[in-house]
């Protein structure tokens, strides 16, 4: 026994010195990407696993700086927040993506990922929340992020894309001035020309409309029927229990998240908070902490 108590000592200890340490975590806001550093004392155990609404990043054997605690990001258009979850031996870290530009574009985000190795070990995520930038606003966040981190001919190839939009814009700001300025004659030209035009269309649109109303009566009936059989399915409860954007699927795989409900749980943590910690719908956690709760709390 004797034999076998050291051995997990020195186990124990062998896992403590070879264990990465979590010493710092910044980012900066570039307007359409975000950049984020991990800085590591050395090289960690890591995995990246990307989903629609969030990166985690979860790291093996190891320990986190006390003074990184979660935070949240109103303004940005990438990221919302930024998560820490700790348990004995690893460390994972969630950046909740803000999706309101995936909604509105169509286009998924885009995440990049650097190592930086020296005297500290650092893992770099460039966020895109949107792949390829049309608006000047955009093109000009990417031409300065690139110009930042040192990439200059991409750099140029978006100020030189900018400075294209940027030309465009004037042209239409003349356009509408010259409509402005014109004699009373050739706006009221165009104007009974406008008039004996749609006079000309109206039997047309007469026919056109009969035909739109029947279609739309139609329609209508369908979206009835379709709305009747969905209210009467029952909406599950765990899609109104966390009404934020943040992801309700937890942290982790099945075996972890239980296995912190039950930590949490043997301090004494309700399980509403538990559920609100680890994002998790509350039938959940009831669930993980079934009858078997006793057993599980021991070995903690």
């Amino acid at each position: 026994m004797r034999k076998i108590f050291f051995l997990l000592i020195f186990l124990s200890l062998v896992s403590l010195i070879n264990a990465s340490f979590l010493i710092d975590v910044y980012h900066k806001d570039y307007g359409y990407i975000v950049r984020t550093v991990l800085v590591f004392d050395s090289k960690p155990n890591y995995s990246v696993l990307k989903h629609q609404d969030d990166i985690q990043i979860n790291i093996m054997n190891c320990r986190k700086d006390a003074t990184i605690q979660n935070i949240q990001v109103p303004n940005s258009n990438v990221i919302k927040a930024y998560d820490f979850l700790v348990s004995k031996d690893k460390v994972m870290v969630v950046l909740s993506i803000n999706q309101t530009l995936q909604l509105i574009s169509g286009d998924s985000y885009k995440v990049e990922l650097y190592e930086l190795s020296g005297e500290l070990f650092k893992l770099v995520l460039d966020v895109f929340a949107i792949k390829n930038p049309k608006t000047l606003e955009e093109v000009r966040s990417f031409a300065d992020f690139y110009k930042t981190i040192g990439k200059t001919e991409l750099a140029d190839e978006y100020y030189t894309i900018a400075s294209e939009l940027k030309a465009v814009q004037p042209t239409q700001t003349v356009t509408d001035s010259t409509i402005k300025t014109q004699e009373p004659k050739n706006i009221f030209k165009k104007t009974l020309q406008s008039l004996t035009f749609i006079e000309s269309l109206k039997n047309t649109l007469n026919i056109k409309i009969v035909i739109i109303l029947a279609a739309g009566i139609v329609l209508f009936i369908v979206l009835i029927i379709i709305i009747s059989k969905v209210v009467k399915k029952r909406v599950p409860k765990s899609d109104f229990e966390d009404k934020s954007q943040r992801s309700t699927r937890g942290f982790g795989d099945i075996e972890f998240q239980k296995k912190m409900i039950l930590k949490l749980a043997a301090q004494e943590w309700e399980s509403e908070a538990i559920a609100m910690e680890l994002n998790l719908p509350l039938d959940d956690v009831h669930r993980m902490r079934g009858s078997d709760i006793d057993d599980e709390l021991e070995r903690f």
